[in-house]
């Protein structure tokens, strides 16, 4: 959006955006972190129960109206019917989509959801799923205790009082 600035020291340029900030930091990671891997976690996009949503209970007579389309039916990485609405599926597509370009970069440890899912449920092979435990055992480097004791950290400073 033109309307708003973003100031990071560095990125001169627009960061492409699917319509919430999780799609803003996958387009900011890959493009401007240079992120080989883009790991989700907690990206669900869909919730299991009716009454268990993120707009809350007060708010459930809009979420009934936006999620008519959507009701249960669509299948999560467990093969698990779940809900989800438009706006959750703009997202889930807009990820897929980027994600289908470079094939490999997003790994879905959610551990649930529905982002990499197709219709019946079938796990898309451009997104990788592993849970969240294997994703940090496969994607962060390991360092052995003896390089962390070169590090040297240095100790806050104290200010003396009335000396």
């Amino acid at each position: 959006d033109e309307q708003y600035e973003v100031v990071f020291g560095g990125v001169g340029a627009t960061i492409a955006c699917g319509g919430n900030v999780s799609t803003a930091a996958h387009d900011f990671s890959f493009r401007f972190l240079k992120a080989q891997q883009i790991v989700f976690a907690g990206l669900d996009l869909s919730w299991k129960y009716e009454s268990h949503h993120y707009a809350g209970h007060e708010h459930m007579e809009n979420v009934r109206a936006r999620t008519q389309t959507f009701p249960m039916g669509h299948k999560d990485v467990n093969g698990d019917e779940v809900f989800t609405n438009f706006s959750l599926v703009a997202f889930k597509r807009w990820h897929e989509s980027y994600a289908r370009q470079y094939p490999g970069s997003v790994v879905n440890a959610t551990e649930g959801g529905i982002l990499g899912i197709g219709e019946k449920g079938v796990k898309n092979p451009f997104i990788e799923f592993l849970t969240l435990e294997e994703a940090i055992a496969k994607y962060t480097p390991m360092r052995d205790s003896k390089s962390w004791e070169s590090i040297h950290i240095p100790e806050p400073e104290t200010a003396t009082v009335g000396a």
